[in-house]
């Protein structure tokens, strides 16, 4: 079974546990209920999503053993229902995930599995996506338009070109965060739109599919670019050919000198 059957399998099983058996049925209105974002363990024991524990729930992030026992709703000092993006650390002890203030402004959390104390980590600038940690969970990179001047993607809306047409438009990066400081800083260059990105195995070098200039129109001619960590020495390796959507990103082998196109 893959990984993503096997996910939307532990989502209608918490759909069908959600109403206890003898309960009167909730209303049209109450099962229309959504799970998003959910994020397994690399060791598959725990599980945590975004959306209501039961029917009667707002939507918010919690967490269950796989091996039994009731939900742990997590308590984000953020704007509830705003938490996406989550991601497991490497050795499945905390959880990442972005969520926004009253303002709209993204920040970056960790919540300790242990304890499910949520911490903020770091305040964020833009349009933020595709939380990775690092191998050794020291760091963790995401997507990033510190400046946006319009969502992220070819089909979110945009405002109509005027003035000089063609001068002007945004650049996705790769960011990363340290978590023992929260330092933020953007290391991939700044000419490039980054679509997907991958840590080496040993957490020393980046290897992203990226492209100069737009990104809206430039995910079909991407070419791989490698990297360190810190962004030096970025140099392309040519164009992978015909590419298909992978939204886990150009995965590296534990060789460290090669990966999958």
């Amino acid at each position: 079974m893959t990984s993503l059957a096997r996910t939307f399998g532990i989502a209608l099983t918490l759909i069908s546990i959600s109403v206890p058996l003898g309960a009167q049925r909730p209303s049209v209105a109450r099962e229309a209920q959504s799970f998003r974002d959910l994020s397994l363990t690399p060791d598959g024991t725990m599980l945590a999503w975004v959306g209501p524990r039961d029917p009667e729930d707002a939507p918010g992030l919690s967490m269950i053993g796989l091996a039994g026992g009731p939900a742990r709703r997590i308590g984000v000092p953020a704007v509830r229902g705003t938490e996406r993006d989550l991601s497991w650390s490497p050795d499945g002890t905390r959880l990442a995930l972005l969520a926004e203030s009253a303002g709209g402004r993204p920040a970056l959390y960790v919540v300790t599995r242990a304890t499910g104390v949520a911490r903020r980590v770091a305040w964020l600038r833009g349009n933020t996506a595709g939380l990775r940690w690092s191998p050794d969970g020291r760091r963790i990179g995401f997507l990033n338009t510190e400046r946006p001047t319009h969502p992220s993607g070819p089909l979110a809306p945009q405002a109509r070109d005027t003035g000089l047409i063609g001068r002007q438009f945004d650049i996705q990066r790769i960011a990363v965060v340290d978590l023992g400081t929260g330092a933020v800083r953007q290391v991939s260059r700044a000419d490039l739109y980054v679509h997907e990105f991958a840590w080496s195995p040993d957490g020393s070098r980046l290897v992203a599919a990226a492209a100069p200039g737009p990104g809206d129109s430039g995910w079909y001619t991407d070419e791989i670019w490698t990297m360190d960590a810190n962004g030096a020495g970025a140099r392309s390796l040519g164009a992978p050919g015909c590419r298909s959507p992978r939204p886990g990103g150009p995965p590296m082998e534990p060789g460290s000198r090669t990966w999958a196109a």
